[in-house]
């Protein structure tokens, strides 16, 4: 899943179609803010239709000499953003069980490929 690790939030961004912000630096890709509560709960994830709705650049917007200009796809009021320059790419954690949730037994490595324990209990798909 994709994280934001450095970004600016945006606030109160009109949607008037050429709108230009002051910034001091170009984002790698910018994204309207859907969910702030869900975007801050997750570490700063950034799920497309989710937490925010990734805008293509020269599109949606394009950055020069320290301005945005910012086309959103959004019209009417006023909406937040986010300015993305820095992301992280972080996989899904994986867990190994060492031991049988049915039995207690301890469950060897062949066992584990196989997805049973040695006395013949499913592990359970993690």
């Amino acid at each position: 899943m994709l994280y934001a690790t450095e970004f600016r939030i945006l606030r109160g961004v009109p949607t008037a179609r050429g709108t230009s912000i002051a910034l001091e630096r170009k984002p790698l890709r910018m994204a309207t803010l859907l969910d702030l509560d869900a975007f801050t709960a997750s570490g700063a994830s950034l799920q497309h239709g989710v937490t925010v709705y990734f805008e293509d650049e020269m599109h949606d917007w394009a950055w020069r000499d320290g301005r945005l200009r910012y086309f959103p796809r959004v019209h009417g009021e006023a909406l937040d953003a986010v300015a993305v320059y820095a992301e992280e790419d972080r996989k899904p954690v994986s867990v190994v069980l060492n031991f049988c949730p049915e039995c207690g037994q301890p469950v060897s490595e062949e066992h584990r490929r196989q997805g049973c324990c040695a006395q013949g209990h499913k592990l359970p798909a993690l």
